[in-house]
């Protein structure tokens, strides 16, 4: 992997999730599990931060009013239920832990759903990075993090998993996917190997 061809995509990391008093905090199970994703996550982004890795962050906003989500079902249908991911909350900000790193992160708005290119300018950027390989990490392994892979996919960039650094409902979810369901269109790695192969 060349580093000025590879994007790290940072989908979710945000309070209403990881923060303990965040209003999806319970939707993941296992608050170990999902701290140690997280700290694995921060670890990476420092570890990458003085290389030429283009790093993003899209984070799923909605208005006060959620007019985004027409007919919510499911997951969509709990944040708007719950009142989460509003734009100017607290809640819908960046991790605590990732914000010394904002300056490193482009921020690419626009995500209501569960696919990172859609209604965005994802895209865009990569292309215009000359990116190659996507490199995703974060929430949801079974939603976000699974739609926006195989989109990648179907666009032409070489996808990668990192393993560590996504959670999903369960730990046990994001296992199955991680063994069972992304090796079909992508490559799963670890944090600390993908660390090595661009950090030579």
């Amino acid at each position: 992997m060349n580093p000025t061809t590879t994007a790290l995509i940072l989908i979710g990391f945000q309070n209403d999730y990881y923060a303990p008093n965040g209003v999806l905090h319970d939707f993941l199970e296992n608050s170990d599990y999902v701290r140690n994703s997280l700290a694995t996550t921060v670890a990476l982004v420092k570890r990458l931060a003085p290389t030429k890795v283009t790093m993003i962050e899209t984070s799923i906003l909605f208005s006060c009013d959620y007019a985004e989500l027409r007919e919510a079902t499911g997951i969509l249908a709990a944040i708007r239920d719950a009142r989460a991911f509003q734009e100017g909350t607290p809640g819908s900000d960046i991790v605590e832990e990732l914000q010394p790193w904002c300056h490193r992160v482009l921020s690419v708005p626009g995500k209501c759903g569960f696919d990172a290119f859609v209604n965005t300018g994802l895209e865009d950027e990569l292309r215009r990075h000359r990116i190659q390989d996507v490199v995703l990490l974060g929430s949801i392994a079974s939603i976000c993090i699974d739609a926006t892979g195989r989109s990648a996919a179907e666009r032409g960039f070489t996808v990668h998993f990192i393993e560590d650094c996504i959670t999903g409902r369960t730990q046990d979810e994001r296992d199955v996917f991680c063994k069972d369901v992304f090796p079909h269109y992508g490559q799963v790695t670890t944090a600390q190997s993908l660390g090595d192969r661009l950090c030579l």
